[in-house]
């Protein structure tokens, strides 16, 4: 888990998240809780449940708490292994506990996460990421139609139908960051709870420029 002071990427990670996010919100991987503050945040957001399997994880995400005062009233932490979820009900699941695995292994789990499980919207990192190679790999752009291949491919089941102007904005800036970065991938993390605030003054911001 870390953060890259000179580059805005982590801002953008939860952006499409956040944008949908409503009601009950499943969520796995804890981390240092970045995406569940931020859920919390948005009044249309009733409950975030998070499945982390590591005690040791917990207890650091509850000391982060302590020390910057954050509500956590929305907040239900389950310790269990959240590959084998089933029969949980939602308005939103945010798959968010893979690292360095293969796309075709994240893809199958959350495909079987989507099918075990019953969610009005599913969405998971690193969704976009796999959007964008999914495009150079196969010369396509950024259309309405190349993300409905990709959904097809993916097998997901209540992957998003379509995606509003904004969002398809966002997936030409991934795709831009995508290709100047060093690595092709970004795998960092936030380090504090404090970046939430500029993660959401970004997310602000980005909304003021593309009218969302």
């Amino acid at each position: 888990m870390g953060y890259d002071q000179n580059s805005y990427w982590q801002s953008t990670e939860f952006y499409i998240e956040l944008c949908k996010a409503t009601g009950v919100c499943i969520t796995t991987g804890l981390g240092l809780g970045i995406l569940q503050t931020h859920l919390c945040l948005k009044e249309d957001v009733t409950k975030v449940i998070v499945y982390e399997k590591s005690l040791d994880v917990i207890e650091i995400f509850y000391r982060l708490i302590e020390y910057n005062k954050f509500d956590i009233s929305k907040i239900e932490i389950r310790n269990e292994n959240a590959d084998t979820i089933t029969g949980q009900m939602c308005d939103c699941l945010y798959p968010d506990h893979f690292s360095t695995e293969p796309e075709n292994y994240i893809i199958n789990i959350v495909k079987n996460l989507s099918y075990n499980n019953q969610a009005n919207l599913v969405w998971y990192w690193p969704a976009g990421h796999h959007f964008i190679k999914f495009i150079l790999k196969n010369n396509l752009s950024i259309t309405p139609e190349s993300y409905e291949l990709w959904k097809n491919y993916t097998n997901i089941k209540n992957l998003p139908e379509n995606f509003e102007k904004n969002i398809f904005s966002y997936f030409i800036e991934l795709y831009d960051i995508y290709k100047s970065s060093r690595t092709g991938m970004f795998r960092d993390q936030i380090v504090s709870i404090e970046q939430r605030n500029k993660l959401l003054s970004y997310s602000k911001k980005i909304k003021k420029n593309i009218n969302l």
